[in-house]
């Protein structure tokens, strides 16, 4: 019987089995764009059915170049598959490792000979591990902007889509500049030649001209035939300016490299076609098919320069017009690339943009496809319109042309015309420590910064200042990712430009009757920063990240001087007031019809599309009647406020306190260029504002306040002027006030442009009414001068004040100025009487009050032309009141405490609900705590406490104070708590006050062995000069025996200090081992350490600012106060006499640390007072010099040990390496007896021995500073 084992075997040798293929696993070399875990888990795919105790040794054979090398020193430490695998992932797939990926793909830009292929190759390889679900549209847009500057300038004339078309394009452009850089110019091919005419024209005096030229007849039957060297290039890169030739408007290439101008046939008329001496013809980028028909000269118009030149006229011209070199050169052309515009001209300068329309046909109709239907064009799609249908094809087409500047994407485009620098005053870095955040907006923060670094928006910094971030909200009620830039702002300098008035420019639009409104997407965001600029910018993040701005970020104090000088001087130059009006990010086209609309909208968005920026499609709205822009609402009939301004009026409640009446009546302000009668309405509001008297709402202000609510709630229209019309200015005057309305009559139809009033100051009350009439219309005048000068108008009043000024024979200069100043307007004087003049009477009763001014400076100022002021638009005005009812609407905790409340305010159930419902209440859907106090949630409690501790009116106020006006309207668990610790940590505070009493070092006592063995000297004064000249006492202190020697002395320098020691102390007392002084600069000279060393003393300084630390600091306070005891009421200027008294004072008095008196220590006995020795008794005997060394040692010893206990009960702060410390600012600084009392932040270096010194980093350098002279510092 055969067995199973033999009879596999045969059916393996008849059949044999082949042997399965092991899997072919991928590589890894531990390059930056290897992703580690696809390797891993293509290796784990593959090894699936293989015994996973292999696992290890085959995937590390896949280890290549810096992964094997890894992989040697770490394979006796990974003994599994698991440790390979964490090992690895450790290595190359670490926070820190996707940190510095990212940041080398953001901050990593093409270098200088760097090809664009590789270049590019190697950010899409990187892209494809850091950014996975990136587009190819998404990083096609960040990878450009990361190209050199040429490739960057190039490619904006034509954006590229994709990163095919952006490899591709760079390709091209760096193939064209090295070309030009390298390649030298080809020689142009042998004509051909020409063939023999029939007949020749001859010039003056029946001369041949030298050369044979042909007749007009036999140029076109045998015309010569033209070499021309021509290289063609993408067309999308070439400069075009639109010129009008003949009459007709055409688009003309500049080629610098063309010999000659050239024209298209078609262009000209045959019959003015001349004959042409050119045989060749050389061109740099142009592509020209055919022979020359001849010349032609044409008169071309550049804006407001005319130049007539000669073209060379050929059939198969690919471009409508060529202009070449010579002509270029001869008119003084500039081509100026960065603004994308050529200036020309010799005595008359224009200035032309490049147009980017092309002379041929869209690309779908060249290549015979279907035009692109309206929905398929995003920008048509998406832009909003009201063009009538005849005119919606040209639209559709003129937005597919321009659906670059329509974009779509998310991601913002860069401008190259101009970059935001940030100028600052000063630049010591700062960090301001990241604001508290909730769980969900930290979410928020995580989500926008990378969807911020994956558009290129910002990068990671390691820079020196560092803002925090804020969560505000939208009008939408959307929260929005900002940087709080308050602390950068305050060191930024300020910057001159200004905005442009609302008011003026929304009268500026004339009679027009179209309207388009263009928002640029992101604005700030498309205006690039300077490198030098972007470390300003950096931000900090809840999880200690740091991130700076690529671009100019919303906030910053120059940001709209930048982008608004982008707008007017770059972008808009030629176009702005004429059909055209910018306000920051906001453009407004106006035009009278449809048609001329079409063309004013193409020239605005060409100059949207040379300078790179980009519009909103969603927030256009193009060829309307009616738009909403600045806040108010333009028509072809005249202006008038939006609707949401009107229903935040309506929906005010009554203001409780000064602040919110402010706010409400800003708020109206903004309306009342639309309200005849607007300040004597709200006369009893804007006089409750005063200061001297105290606020009172009562009954008055309540119907001040109804009828300014109830008068803006149809507020009449505002027409804009019509230059065509003759202005009309109305006048008049009252007791309190002037009044003014500007308006143009329509027939019987009164369009009112304006009203104004004011009120007179205290002096202009007084005035006669003859004169407050004049007043009034000189003021008018003024106000409304822009509209009035140079033409006639018309001036009604009610009275006949101006021709009792023009008749008055009065000297006074008031009067006189007035008269001059009528003098240079053009105006029809008609007298209105009072009863027909109601519609300025009305406004003059009660108006606005004016600052008071003195009248001749303001008379003065009045002949001279208005300077600019500021204007205020105050389109949503919250207050600190405000934000903390939102606030609660937005906080979680809140609403808890809410429902919570709810569930206990019928029946409360246990003890703390019962608590809870006694403290807390609710009322109008809003949380009060005990006393009425509103709750303030999380979100909001720093902005409560900045508004009531470091805003200005505040005065940063210490944490009582501060606690105190908080409690005063708010409430919130923990409040003092977070006061104390808000205040704790305010670095403006800790620079200024003298802060919480620290406990002082202990001193490091020296112990000299003997007397004089250790000295202390100082100098005290400046004092009343004595009439000896006396002004310095030099004091030097024995340590051992506290014996004091003093000197009065005229002067502090070191040659006196060296004369006492020699003459006055060495002899009788000895030479000591060590002097101790302080860091004066007699003891700190040369001079002073010379001698120390010819003394054979040591020299001990101690801390600077630190007087406690010399010993002789005590006894500098005995005898002062030994000195003002011998004179008290007596002339101070005789301290030098009573110097020796007080030292005897001071040497008999007994000591605490040696038990004895510093006579008795030094001399055996006591100093003896006058008539001592007859005294009855027996006087104390003389102890041995030993002795009483001995005891005075043993007490000392006592005494030191009694300090270090009550020192050691004292903590004592102390300091490590890198510690950041507040410093004390010496006393007596005479230039700034108001600055700082402490500097800081200052950096711990290290600690000087055991001592209580420390090394500190200050803005001078490293010095010494004691431990008494710094605080910590908590920020």
């Amino acid at each position: 019987m055969v067995s199973v084992e033999a009879l596999m075997k045969l059916i393996e040798r008849i059949h044999p089995t082949k042997p399965t293929e092991p899997p072919t696993l991928p590589e890894f070399s531990g390059l930056d764009h290897e992703d580690p875990k696809a390797f891993l888990e293509e290796c784990k795919a593959k090894l699936a059915n293989t015994d996973a105790t292999l696992w290890r040794e085959k995937v590390a054979a896949r280890f290549r170049d810096a992964a094997a090398e890894w992989w040697g020193f770490n394979a006796p430490f990974a003994r599994s598959f698991q440790d390979l695998e964490k090992a690895l992932l450790s290595k190359y797939d670490s926070p820190a490792i996707k940190q510095k990926l990212i940041s080398e793909f953001h901050g990593t830009k093409q270098a200088d000979g760097e090809s664009a292929v590789s270049f590019l190759a190697k950010k899409r390889l990187l892209s494809s591990r850091i950014y996975p679900d990136m587009t190819d549209e998404e990083l096609t847009k960040l990878c450009r902007l990361l190209l050199n500057d040429e490739l960057i300038k190039y490619s904006a004339f034509a954006p590229p889509r994709s990163m095919e078309d952006l490899i591709a394009g760079a390709t091209e452009i760096e193939a064209i500049l090295s070309k030009g850089k390298t390649t030298k110019p080809t020689k142009p091919a042998r004509p051909q030649a020409l063939p023999r005419c029939t007949w020749t024209i001859t010039g003056r005096g029946g001369k041949r001209p030298r050369g044979r030229v042909c007749s007009r007849v036999q140029s076109r039957e045998r015309r010569p035939i033209i070499t021309v060297n021509a290289t063609r290039h993408g067309d999308a890169y070439l400069p075009r300016i639109t010129v009008q030739i003949g009459g007709k408007e055409v688009v003309a290439l500049i080629d610098t490299g063309a010999t000659h101008n050239l024209i298209r046939t078609k262009t000209v008329q045959d019959e003015k076609i001349a004959p042409t001496y050119v045989t060749r013809v050389n061109t740099a980028i142009a592509e020209i098919r055919g022979n020359i028909r001849g010349s032609q000269k044409l008169r071309c118009t550049f804006g407001k320069v005319q130049i007539t030149s000669e073209f060379l006229v050929t059939d198969d011209l690919v471009e409508t017009v060529l202009l070449g070199y010579p002509f270029l050169l001869q008119h003084r052309a500039i081509l100026d690339f960065q603004r994308g515009c050529l200036h020309i001209g010799t005595e008359e300068r224009a200035t032309i943009f490049f147009s980017t329309a092309s002379t041929k046909r869209p690309q779908s109709l060249r290549e015979g496809l279907a035009p692109v239907a309206p929905k398929e064009v995003p920008a048509v799609k998406d832009v909003q319109h009201d063009f009538p249908k005849q005119l919606e094809p040209e639209l559709h087409q003129l937005l597919h042309e321009f659906r670059d500047v329509f974009n779509n994407d998310p991601t913002p485009t860069t401008t190259a015309t101009t970059k935001h620098t940030i100028h600052l005053r000063d630049y010591t870095p700062f960090r301001v420590r990241p604001y508290r955040y909730s769980d969900t907006k930290k979410l928020l923060i995580d989500e926008q910064v990378e969807q911020m670094l994956a558009d290129g928006i910002i990068e990671p910094a390691t820079s020196e200042y560092a803002s925090p971030i804020v969560i505000v909200k939208k009008k939408d009620g959307r929260p929005t990712f900002c940087v709080d830039y308050r602390r950068l702002n305050t060191i930024t300098k300020d910057e001159a430009a200004s905005l442009p008035i609302i008011q003026e420019t929304l009268r500026d639009l004339g009679q027009a009757q179209v309207f388009t409104s263009l928002d640029l997407k992101l604005g700030y965001w498309q205006v690039p920063l300077s490198e030098e600029s972007k470390q300003y910018t950096a931000f900090s993040t809840p999880d200690g990240g740091l991130y700076q701005f690529r671009v100019m970020p919303f906030g910053l104090k120059g940001a709209p001087s930048t982008f608004q000088r982008l707008m007017c001087q770059e972008v808009l130059p030629g176009h702005l007031r004429k059909f055209a009006m910018v306000y920051l990010d906001d453009i407004i086209i106006y035009s009278q019809s449809h048609e001329e609309h079409l063309k004013h909208l193409r020239l605005v968005l060409e100059r949207l599309q040379i300078h790179g920026l980009c519009c909103a499609p969603q927030k256009c709205h193009l060829g309307a009647k009616k738009i909403n822009y600045l806040g108010h609402v333009v028509t072809d009939q005249g202006n008038y406020p939006q609707e949401h301004h009107l229903q935040q009026i309506q929906s005010a409640t009554p203001p409780k306190d000064r602040r919110s009446l402010r706010s409400f009546l800003g708020l109206c302000n903004w309306l009342r260029d639309y309200v005849p009668n607007f300040a004597d309405l709200a006369y009893p509001l804007t006089d409750l504002l005063g200061q001297k008297k105290p606020y009172r709402w009562g009954t008055l202000e309540q119907e001040a306040f109804e009828s300014v609510k109830g008068a803006l709630s149809a507020p009449l229209m505002l027409h804009r002027p019509d230059p065509n019309k003759t202005f009309v200015l109305q006048t008049d005057a009252s007791g309190v006030g002037m009044a003014a309305v500007l308006y143009q009559e329509d027939g019987a139809n009164r369009r009112v442009i304006s009203y104004s009033s004011a009120r007179f100051n205290k002096t202009e009350r007084r005035y006669h009414s003859n004169e407050q009439e004049c007043l009034a219309v000189v003021w008018a005048i003024r106000r409304y001068r822009p509209y009035l000068e140079d033409k006639q108008f018309i001036l009604r009043t009610d009275n006949k004040a101006l021709v009792w000024l023009q008749q008055m024979k009065d000297q006074r200069a008031k009067l006189t100025r007035w008269a001059i100043e009528l003098q240079g307007y053009q105006c029809i004087i008609q007298h209105c009487p009072g009863r027909e003049n109601q519609l300025a009477d009305i406004l003059s009763r009660d108006p606005e009050e004016r600052l008071p001014q003195d009248e001749d400076l303001s008379d003065t100022d009045r002949l001279l032309p208005p300077e600019p002021t500021p204007f205020a638009c105050p389109l949503q005005i919250q207050t600190l009141a405000d934000e903390v009812r939102q606030g609660q609407r937005d906080d979680a905790e809140f609403t808890a405490r809410m429902v919570a409340l709810r569930q206990v305010e019928d029946e409360p159930q246990d003890r703390w609900q019962r608590t809870f419902r006694r403290l807390y209440t609710t009322r109008d859907n809003l949380l009060f705590g005990p006393g009425g106090k509103l709750y303030v949630p999380t979100n909001v409690r720093l902005r409560v406490l900045y508004e009531n501790h470091d805003q200005n009116l505040a005065g940063h106020p210490g944490a009582e104070e501060t606690e105190r006006t908080i409690r005063e309207d708010y409430h919130w668990p923990r409040l003092s708590a977070d006061v104390r610790d808000y205040v704790r940590h305010c670095l403006l505070c800790a620079q200024v006050k003298k802060g919480a009493p620290q406990p002082t070092a202990p001193l490091k006592p020296r112990q000299p062995r003997r007397p004089f063995e250790i000295i202390a000297c100082d100098v005290m004064g400046p004092y009343p000069e004595t009439p000896a000249g006396y002004k310095y006492i030099f004091v030097v202190t024995d340590l051992f025996s506290r014996w004091v020697e003093a000197f009065p002395t005229t002067a502090t320098t070191t040659a006196e200090a060296i004369r006492i020691m020699e003459e006055e102390v060495f002899p009788r007392q000895g030479y000591p081992q060590a002097i101790i002084t302080d860091n004066g600069a007699q003891f700190t000279s040369g001079p002073w350490k010379r001698a120390c060393r010819h003394w054979q003393a040591e020299t001990w300084t101690t801390a600077p600012y630190t007087p406690r630390e010399n010993p002789t600091e005590r006894r500098n306070q005995e005898l002062k106060k030994a000195l003002r005891v011998r004179l008290a009421g007596r002339e101070q200027n005789t301290w030098d006499r009573e110097l020796p008294t007080a030292l005897f004072n001071v040497r008999r008095r007994r000591n605490a640390a040696t038990g004895m008196s510093p006579s008795h220590l030094l001399y055996g006995r006591d100093l003896a007072f006058p008539g001592a020795w007859d005294a009855p008794g027996d006087r104390a005997p003389r102890t041995p010099v030993a002795d009483r060394e001995a005891n005075a040692r043993q007490n000392q010893q006592h005494y030191i040990e009694r300090r270090q206990q009550l020192d050691r009960n004292a903590a004592v702060v102390t300091f490590q390496p890198g510690d950041q410390v507040m410093r004390r600012v010496p006393q007596g600084t005479r230039n700034q007896p108001f600055g700082f009392k402490w500097t800081g932040p200052h950096r711990v270096v290290h600690r000087i021995g055991d001592s209580h010194i420390y090394l500190v980093e200050t803005e001078s350098g490293r010095s010494k500073q004691h431990v008494d002279r710094l605080r910590p510092a908590y920020l």
